[in-house]
């Protein structure tokens, strides 16, 4: 579903959707995803659900750590990130910084559980796809294929 007034067409809304992609591991390399976000139990289980799939996931909990783990070797095919960080970041924050670092349009998603015109917005002019809390793990797999394909 396209946001109305924004300037992205890729912009996807959903909610638990009845996605179809397979929860297995995708032949060929390991494709890389920086998971961002700030609660540690979601991040873990994040971590460990993609791992799980064959996905090579280096998660951590805001800006910071992202460009720290950038530094350290780690180079992000795709950033799935929370919309509200602590200490005030957002996944805007996060996606401008990683794209800086990178110099490059990283793919990103990004998870909220703020439905609200805003949020919606806000992932629109970044050109991000926003994935509503609580998301469906086949769901957001599906995803991070589709951007990654």
């Amino acid at each position: 579903m396209d946001v109305a007034g924004s300037k992205s067409s890729n912009v996807h809304v959903s909610k638990r959707s009845k996605a179809t992609a397979d929860a297995v591991p995708a032949p060929g390399p390991a494709r890389r995803v920086l998971v961002v976000e700030d609660d540690a139990g979601l991040r873990y289980a994040t971590r460990r659900w993609l791992s799980g799939r064959g996905l090579r996931v280096e998660a951590v909990g805001g800006c910071r750590a992202a460009l720290d783990a950038i530094a350290a070797g780690f180079d992000p095919e795709i950033v799935v990130t929370d919309f509200h960080l602590a200490d005030g970041e957002t996944a805007l924050d996060v996606v401008r910084v990683v794209r800086e670092r990178l110099g490059r349009d990283v793919p990103a998603l990004m998870l909220s559980g703020d439905s609200s015109a805003g949020a919606r917005a806000a992932a629109g002019v970044a050109g991000l796809s926003l994935l509503l809390k609580p998301v469906d793990p086949v769901e957001l797999l599906a995803r991070i294929r589709e951007a990654l394909a």
